[in-house]
C-alpha cells in the first residue's frame, strides 16, 4: 500500500535552516496565533496529534498550553527532536507507528500546518483515512495548506521544491 506519512527529503531541515538550537521554539505572537488557530485557550485538555511538525514550533507550544502532546514526522532527524521535547513513545516517523494504532480513536485534535501539499495525491485518500480512525468521537482535523486557487497562495506551492500536490476548491470538495 501507499504510505500514509510525507515522503523523507534528507535535506529539507538543512534547507530549511531547522537547526536543533531553534527546536521547539516559538514566539509571543506564534502563541497567539496558535490559541486562535487552534481554537485553544490555555490551559488545553485535548489530546492533539501534529502531523508534520518540522521544526516543532506549534508542537512545543501545544505541550506548553497542556494538550496531551504526539508528532508525525517524515523526517528522522526531526523525530529524535521531537522526542526529546515530548518523551517516550510520543513521536514517530510514520503515522502508522504501532502506539499511534493503540490510541485510535482518542485524538480530539489532529493538526497538519503546511503538511498536504508535500503529500502525493494518491496518497492523500489513505492518509485523511488514517486520520479519520485516529481522530476521537466529535474530534477536529485541522489542515493548512496554499491556496491551489488563490495567485496568493501560489508562491508558497511553487516556492518549496517539495510540494507536490495543488490543493484547490474543486480538489477539497
Amino acid at each position: 500500500p501507499e504510505p500514509t506519512s510525507v515522503p523523507f527529503d534528507p535535506g529539507y531541515a538543512q534547507w530549511k535552516s531547522w537547526e536543533d538550537s531553534g527546536f521547539g521554539q516559538y514566539s509571543s505572537l506564534d502563541s497567539v496565533y496558535y490559541a486562535a488557530e487552534f481554537g485553544f485557550r490555555p490551559p488545553v485538555t485535548a489530546r492533539a496529534l501534529e502531523i508534520g511538525f518540522g521544526n516543532g514550533a506549534a508542537l512545543a507550544w501545544l505541550r506548553d498550553a497542556g494538550a496531551d502532546t504526539y508528532g508525525v514526522e517524515a523526517n528522522p532527524l526531526l523525530v529524535e527532536r521531537a522526542g526529546r521535547l515530548l518523551g517516550d513513545n510520543r513521536a514517530f516517523g510514520d503515522l502508522e507507528a504501532p502506539t499511534l494504532s493503540n490510541l485510535s480513536g482518542t485524538f480530539t485534535h489532529i493538526i497538519a500546518l503546511d503538511v498536504l501539499e508535500h503529500v502525493p495525491m494518491s496518497s492523500l485518500p489513505q492518509m485523511l483515512a488514517r486520520v479519520r480512525t485516529l481522530l476521537a468521537p466529535g474530534g477536529v482535523a485541522l489542515f493548512r495548506f496554499p491556496n491551489g486557487d488563490s495567485p496568493f497562495g501560489r508562491i508558497y506551492q511553487h516556492g518549496d521544491p517539495t510540494h507536490v500536490t495543488t490543493l484547490g476548491r474543486e480538489r477539497i470538495i
